[in-house]
């Protein structure tokens, strides 16, 4: 075998054993991935979820392997390119569902389908008998009628009848009670029933049910198709042109999609606007937020009575509010009324709510819109509770009950020996396992691949930027961290004063090793990653003592490629460090003269950055690698993005 062939075939292995380590992973962290470090192994465990379903939707449409196949890529490629604009990163496979359909049709004459269904149709209704050809344009129709169901509804549909997948499948894969699915399972079949029936197509609910069986996917993608397709899309993603990755009737369905995307996005944008222009909003200022693709940020509205008046809205709510009622119970599970009340969302500040009455009764108005939003309770001597609000039942009373606390307790010390002081250390997030015990999260970590991550606890909360959880190391490099709650599992994030940002996870429980960090069970260093794939991070025990290194400076300028003028505004992210991704979120934004430095990041050989897409502007994703210098001198990595 030549070197050449052995080279590509131990590539193509590689790929494969990399989307195989990716295979537990959800959508949405494989998006990420693909979004923030461009991972084909990421990319690579999507078309293999995926990719079969798309393969028999194209089948069904174009009726030849070959111009299936040429479908399936310009998808792909359009996801490559798309992927950041995706709302809901859980409704995936509804989205390629979606796109594919419409570039298949795009591809077939649309007029001699529309005739082939009349006349399927017909035949349908005056024989009451199906042929085979009968069923795939039944097929075809399904395909195209489910475009016209709710996301709601199709997501399920989608998933256990196209993709094939069980019930409990798509129960955990939509992370909602399996009753939830079998509900939206029926109404997706009645709703889709009914968007048949408009268009002349009347079936009994069994043939509906087999309709959509024969839908799932035979096969899978073949590997070489889902090589191909990956580097090809990842290639696009980063600004290549179509013509110059794939075929040219491939080529062509991408520009046709993108044109499609774009068109769709101003018809919504104009609808938007006409509704405002009726109301006589700022038009003007709306639309740029729309089209850019970030929506404009609304603070929590109408607080408790027993709001702060230096943290009391200065104008009126800007946006519809929902009342919210509870108590807060102390570690005895007894009535708190000296406990605080804190809403954390996404963005802005934590606003302050003031405490619950004498029997520990709580009444407050929180925004209609909770994603992101969590509310938290804490007060002296107890450990936190808090409860994720946009997975709240509105119908149902919050309890929120304080739990015993444990010390944390660290010290900060750089690669010299010395302390480190004036560190910023703040606790960024806190996760509680099934009993308010750490053994569940024990014994699910004993047996599971170290390659995906740590276990998922019964709930979890995040703090923003902004939150009372954050000190600062004294002269010794010393903190301290009350109120976090024992037996969970707490995220912590150093940073600042010229050293490398660090992701520490403490076990805030007693009976772990104290003086440096280990993994649980095995009491050594986990081994290598399977290629750059984020492994679990090393937990330390509550009393931990940390050495940080200095960091390494990055920094550059950002300039159009046409015109070589400097770029302001724009976000330049380090991913990742070589071949090792990072576990921490390393940003800057250049200044007027297109300029910027980021500051927190380890030395290595290499470092890639790399400035996200600007729709609205017409620039597409862009990247630069910088080598390392001596020492820890500042590294140049200059950035030009392509219209």
């Amino acid at each position: 075998m030549g070197t050449a062939v052995l080279a590509s075939a131990l590539e193509q292995l590689r790929a494969m054993v990399h989307a195989k380590a990716c295979e537990e992973l959800s959508d949405r962290q494989l998006l990420e991935q693909f979004l923030i470090q461009r991972e084909e192994a990421a990319f690579v465990a999507l078309l293999q979820r995926h990719g079969p379903m798309v393969l028999q939707v194209c089948r069904r449409v174009q009726g030849n392997d070959h111009d299936a196949e040429d479908v399936l890529q310009a998808t792909f490629l359009l996801l490559a390119r798309k992927a950041g604009s995706i709302r809901k990163p859980e409704s995936l496979a509804s989205w390629l569902h979606g796109v594919a359909q419409r570039l298949a049709m795009k591809a077939r004459s649309q007029e001699s389908r529309r005739q082939a269904i009349e006349r399927r149709a017909a035949d349908m209704r005056s024989t009451g008998q199906v042929s085979d050809a009968t069923w795939r344009e039944l097929q075809r129709t399904l395909d195209e009628a489910l475009r016209h169901v709710p996301e709601k509804y199709r997501l399920p549909l989608v998933i256990c009848y196209l993709e094939g997948k069980t019930q409990e499948e798509a129960a955990r894969q939509l992370r909602c009670p399996l009753g939830t699915v079998r509900s939206r399972l029926a109404r997706g079949r009645e709703r889709l029933k009914t968007v048949l029936e408009r268009r002349g197509v009347c079936l009994s609910a069994a043939a509906l049910t087999a309709g959509l069986a024969a839908s799932a996917p035979s096969a899978t993608v073949p590997p070489l198709l889902i090589q191909t397709t990956a580097r090809a899309a990842i290639a696009f993603g980063a600004g290549k042109a179509a013509a110059t990755l794939v075929s040219a009737r491939a080529a062509a369905l991408v520009e046709g999609g993108l044109k499609i995307m774009l068109t769709t996005k101003i018809k919504i944008v104009t609808t938007v606007l006409l509704t405002i222009g009726t109301l006589g909003l700022g038009a003007g200022a709306i639309a740029t937020r729309l089209m850019a693709g970030s929506p404009q940020a609304t603070q929590p509205t109408q607080l408790g009575k027993h709001q702060p008046s230096s943290q009391r809205p200065a104008s009126e709510p800007s946006q519809e509010s929902v009342r919210l009622r509870g108590r807060v119970l102390d570690i005895d599970g007894k009535p708190m009324a000296k406990a605080n009340l804190l809403l954390y969302g996404t963005p802005g500040k934590p606003v302050d709510l003031g405490s619950p009455a004498a029997d520990g009764q709580f009444m407050i108005e929180v925004p209609e819109k909770l994603k992101g939003y969590f509310l938290v309770a804490r007060a002296d001597n107890a450990g936190l509770d808090f409860v994720n609000l946009e997975k709240w039942d509105r119908t149902a009373p919050v309890e929120l009950r304080l739990v015993a606390d444990r010390l944390i307790r660290g010290r900060i010390m750089g690669t010299e020996g010395k302390p480190a002081a004036g560190v910023h250390v703040q606790i960024r997030n806190i996760t509680v396992y099934a009993n308010h015990a750490l053994e569940p999260f024990l014994a699910e970590r004993k047996k599971r691949n170290f390659n995906f991550g740590l276990p998922d606890g019964a709930k979890y909360v995040y703090f923003n930027a902004d939150s009372y959880l954050e000190t600062t190391t004294d002269a010794n490099g010393q903190f301290t961290f009350t109120g976090v709650g024992a037996d969970r599992l707490v995220g912590v994030r150093v940073n600042g004063a010229s050293i490398a940002d660090e992701a520490l996870t403490i076990l805030n429980c007693d009976g772990v090793e104290q003086t440096k960090p280990y993994t649980v069970g095995t009491g050594i260093m986990p081994p290598k990653p399977i290629g750059p794939i984020r492994s679990e991070p090393l937990l330390y025990g509550p009393d931990l003592s940390v050495v940080v290194e200095a960091d390494k400076p990055i920094q550059g300028v950002v300039t159009a490629a046409d015109t070589g003028k400097p770029l302001a505004g724009v976000e330049v992210v380090l991913p990742r460090n070589a071949d090792s991704i990072l576990g921490l979120f390393l940003s800057a934004k250049t200044d007027a003269q297109g300029r910027y430095e980021i500051r927190g990041a380890r030395k290595c050989k290499e470092y890639e950055v790399r400035v996200k897409g600007d729709s609205a502007a017409g620039y597409l994703d862009s990247s630069g690698v910088a080598t390392d210098t001596p020492g820890y001198q500042p590294v140049t990595a200059d950035i030009s993005v392509t219209k």
